[in-house]
């Protein structure tokens, strides 16, 4: 036998230690790196909801508040919006509870988070413009107020 083949003896012991710890510091390094690359994954995830959903809940507030007034100076005006301020609350709680599919990606969910609220916005408005008793064309005059403090 070669003097190479057979080494020191326990060399094989040595060589089986040495790559059961390297075995176990590339596991420990693997996952290490998989749950840093998560939090970082969930972080700028969370980040991106975030902004959506605030920039969402500002026009909802918006339009809540403006509500508010107008039945303030005119509480008559609380019996033909109660509709449009219920589904106000309705969407606003909707922000808070927001199911993120994972078979799409970042954007996609938060593109159909924007189509959707945005739609919201668009229908809450017209069925404002639909119940404001003192007329479609003052009605939109007010939205348009609105959506020029809001810019």
């Amino acid at each position: 036998m070669d003097s190479d083949e057979e080494g020191t003896p326990g060399s094989s012991m040595m060589e089986k230690e040495t790559q059961k710890v390297e075995s176990n510091l590339w596991k420990a390094g693997y996952r290490d790196g998989k749950d840093e690359g998560r939090k970082e994954g969930f972080q700028e995830h969370f980040d991106k909801g975030y902004e959506i959903a605030f920039q969402l809940s500002m026009q909802l507030g918006q339009l809540r508040g403006m509500f508010d007034a107008l039945i303030a100076k005119d509480p008559t005006l609380g019996t033909f919006l109660s509709p449009v301020v219920e589904r106000l609350k309705k969407e606003a709680l909707g922000l808070t509870s927001l199911e993120y599919d994972s078979e799409k990606s970042q954007e996609e969910n938060c593109l159909l988070l924007k189509e959707k609220y945005t739609q919201s916005v668009k229908e809450i408005k017209e069925q404002f413009v639909n119940l404001y008793p003192y007329g479609e064309e003052q009605a939109e005059k007010l939205l348009k107020t609105l959506d020029n403090i809001g810019q």
